[in-house]
């Protein structure tokens, strides 16, 4: 279980106001420059989970899969903070127990997406950790860059589930190979252009991922036993007034509404209201962002 860190660990500090002697060890490869962080960036273990704002939904639930792996064998998630894989990277760590970190293109005390402000601001009090890039106005592709490789720099391990060509999360991978950081991507079908940054990244010397036991072996991490755990409050049957259809629509991979809608084939509207009445019975679990997955 993830405690809450102590309160010298939740104020802000900055590159600036740290003596070199005190600097931490994870920023060794971070150049001079506006940077700043709330929490702790002392770990063994740091694996460096990206991709795509607008994943599949099969790489939602390798980026879960991965994340959980991680936080059991005591391995610290970083990620951006973005949406899609990035905010699914961090929630699962949590969700599993561990401890991730954000690192984000923003000044001290602002957050981006807004829509993560809540997540992102009591990070440092669950146990995680926020780092800021920028110094100030709005973020910029600069902004994002130096994130980028701040984020790398940070990461024994980087790994890259679903990245087009060019995107943000293809600059970060090519920043894990600038800074001879393990690499590792999943593959995509050569016709699939949500997968071109990725075997871009993989002609240029990234190694194939398939399954969280690689992750753990470029780290050397042990996996844990899996402990089998009773699906909570999940209902034989589905609740009076919700379909089956419905209950099957949903997974432990974060949904919207509108896509929930349409695996189940039913209209919007009544999936609002249905959602709502399983978040009334502990069914599902509202997420930031208005995506919904299983309890």
């Amino acid at each position: 279980m993830v405690t809450k860190a102590p309160a010298h660990q939740t104020s802000v500090q900055t590159l600036t106001s740290v003596p070199d002697s005190r600097r931490p060890i994870r920023l060794a490869q971070v150049a001079d420059g506006p940077l700043a962080w709330r929490g702790s960036l002392e770990a063994a273990r740091v694996a460096a989970i990206v991709g795509s704002r607008c994943p599949s939904h099969e790489s939602l639930q390798f980026a879960r899969t991965l994340a959980t792996a991680c936080a059991q064998a005591g391995v610290v998630v970083a990620s951006g903070g973005a949406m899609g894989i990035d905010i699914c990277a961090h929630n699962a760590a949590l969700d599993a127990g561990g401890s991730t970190w954000a690192v984000i293109a923003t000044p001290p005390e602002r957050y981006f997406p807004s829509e993560h402000t809540p997540f992102l601001r009591t990070l440092p009090e669950r146990g995680g950790t926020l780092v800021w890039t920028a110094v100030a106005g709005a973020p910029t592709p600069r902004n994002f860059y130096r994130r980028n490789r701040v984020l790398m720099a940070v990461a024994d391990v980087v790994v890259v589930i679903q990245a087009a060509q060019p995107s943000g999360s293809s600059n970060a991978g090519h920043h894990a190979l600038a800074l001879h950081k393990p690499l590792l991507v999943v593959p995509g079908c050569p016709w699939d252009r949500r997968f071109t940054g990725s075997l871009w990244l993989l002609s240029r010397g990234a190694t194939l991922i398939d399954s969280p036991d690689v992750l753990l072996r470029a780290i050397g991490a042990t996996r844990q036993p899996k402990l089998h755990r009773p699906r909570r409050n999940f209902p034989n049957k589905p609740p009076p007034g919700v379909p089956k259809q419905l209950l099957d629509a949903i997974s432990q991979v974060p949904l919207s509404a509108e896509e929930i809608a349409k695996r189940a084939r039913l209209d919007l509207t009544f999936t609002l209201c249905a959602l709502l009445t399983l978040s009334l019975e502990n069914v599902v679990v509202e997420d930031l962002g208005g995506r919904y997955r299983l309890a």
